[in-house]
């Protein structure tokens, strides 16, 4: 274990063991990887390609979330729901 974190091939308290994976960015940094997906079932490659791929996602979800407040209606009836969420929508695709 380093610093609470559970490396790969260990398993944790709750029974779970997590993989980490160190990825070294073309300016320098690094980025880390947690999951719980084993290493035979997803080998890192693929998790590094799965990771970028799924990033595009995560990023329109934050968009919606935080930028868009997505979740504060200005209505409480069906309609006026329905309608932020086609703004919403709208905005986010401008």
């Amino acid at each position: 274990m380093l610093n609470g974190v559970v490396l790969d091939g260990e398993t944790s308290a709750f029974g779970v063991g997590e993989r980490i994976l160190v990825l070294p960015l073309p300016d320098g940094d690094t980025e880390y990887l947690v999951t719980n997906l084993d290493s035979l079932d997803v080998p890192g490659k693929e998790l590094e390609v799965l990771y970028h791929m799924r990033w595009g996602v995560e990023t329109k979800y934050d968009e919606l979330k935080n930028r868009l407040a997505f979740e504060n209606f200005n209505g409480k009836d069906d309609n006026a729901i329905k309608q932020d969420f086609y703004a919403s929508l709208l905005v986010m695709n401008l």
